[in-house]
């Protein structure tokens, strides 16, 4: 193997890498980003490119950690099975303590059956490809800190509620938020400056999805550093995240925590575990591997940023 490190710049969109370094990724075997320019890069690609990842060691601690020295066919297994299940279901349902209630059709682009796929592959695997929203609708809450998408850097990406706010979602589009009349001109604040930044309709829901790494963690304060933080756990099954705000991927992320999911009445996830891993029709392919256990034990410990809390009835 013949390799070459090359410093990433500092890029705002996708259309900031340099020519000249989308010339040395399309001629080059393997690309492996330690830079956010990968996120930048997910969906779009490098025109000529043969293999892009993405990698989410943060530290040696973490490259040397379950986290990522688990066999990786084992979750691509996982990953694939689980996006077959996904393809084949017509709807889904989206709960969670802090009074989400979400339910919406499984779609995709038009003329494909398929979600679609990364373009820059993330190591280890975290995540299964975005779920269309456009036809979801129901209650999000708001109480945890908004975070870009990572598909566009931008200013005063991190807005931190003071108090909890709903947005209530009808076929994809924010309708309304409810909460104190005060937080909810910050947020519909927020979100207009970002929809000006990017060009989109502010109160566009495109997608969402979850994490399916179960030995996802972190350690330290996710405050001090919410964007990074988010950066990091958004694998863990615990984290369910939606792309809000502008054209598809779109560039603000609506978190929330401990989720239930269910695909046609099926839950998949429940209170933040991934429980298509405990199915007993998904045990083949668990025994294909050696010691599958540290993954289906699930870590809980991801850190957890600024909570304002709903009450919860």
């Amino acid at each position: 193997m013949q390799a070459e490190s090359v410093i990433a710049p500092v890029t705002n969109t996708a259309a900031d890498v340099p020519d000249d370094l989308r010339d040395k990724i399309a001629g080059t075997d393997h690309t492996v980003f330690f830079a956010r320019m990968a996120d930048q890069l997910r969906f779009l690609g490098v025109e000529g490119s043969r293999s892009m990842v993405s990698c989410y060691t943060l530290t040696p601690d973490v490259l040397a950690d379950l986290f990522t020295s688990t066999d990786h066919r084992l979750l691509l297994a996982v990953h694939d099975r689980l996006v077959e299940h996904i393809e084949a279901s017509a709807h889904y349902r989206i709960t969670c303590p802090d009074g989400s209630d979400l339910h919406g059709e499984v779609s995709f682009t038009e003329g494909t059956e398929a979600l679609t796929d990364f373009m820059v592959r993330p190591f280890p695997v975290m995540i299964f490809p975005p779920v269309d929203s456009s036809r979801m609708s129901g209650r999000l809450p708001i109480v945890y800190p908004l975070t870009s998408s990572s598909t566009n850097i931008y200013e005063d990406s991190v807005l931190t509620p003071h108090s909890p706010v709903v947005a209530i979602v009808d076929n994809g589009v924010i309708v309304r938020f409810e909460g104190d009349a005060d937080e909810v001109l910050r947020i519909e604040a927020h979100f207009a400056v970002v929809g000006r930044y990017v060009n989109g309709n502010p109160l566009a829901v495109n997608s969402w999805h979850t994490g399916i790494n179960p030995l996802s963690y972190f350690e330290g304060d996710a405050d001090a550093d919410v964007e990074r933080w988010s950066n990091a756990v958004f694998g863990s099954p615990r984290f369910t995240h939606f792309h809000a705000c502008g054209s598809e991927p779109g560039d603000i992320a609506i978190s929330l925590f401990d989720a239930t999911i269910s695909f046609d009445g099926v839950d998949l996830w429940r209170d933040g575990r991934l429980v298509f891993l405990e199915a007993p029709q998904n045990r083949d392919l668990l025994d294909r591997f050696p010691d599958p256990g540290a993954v289906i034990a699930m870590r809980r410990e991801i850190g957890m940023p600024h909570h304002v809390g709903l009450a919860r009835g």
